[in-house]
């Protein structure tokens, strides 16, 4: 949890979100989804073990996510 707190810290530069304009608003999503769906992340590896370790709970939820992408 600290890693993406300094994550979303460091796209937003001390700003609110809400103050955001549209433009503004989608390249602060873009880069954080960039960011946590990099295979080589710890948060994707560490996403990936947890499909793993309770493959009946996260697994599915990653599967799809994986299916949702290629479409």
């Amino acid at each position: 949890m600290k890693e993406r707190k300094k994550d979303i810290e460091e796209v937003m530069q001390d700003k609110e979100f809400e103050t955001l304009n549209d433009t503004q608003k989608e390249q602060v999503i873009t880069e954080l989804h960039t960011r946590w769906s990099d295979p080589d992340s710890e948060f994707v590896k560490r996403m990936n073990s947890f499909s793993e370790k309770s493959p009946g709970i996260l697994k599915p939820i990653l599967e799809s996510s994986k299916s949702a992408k290629g479409r």
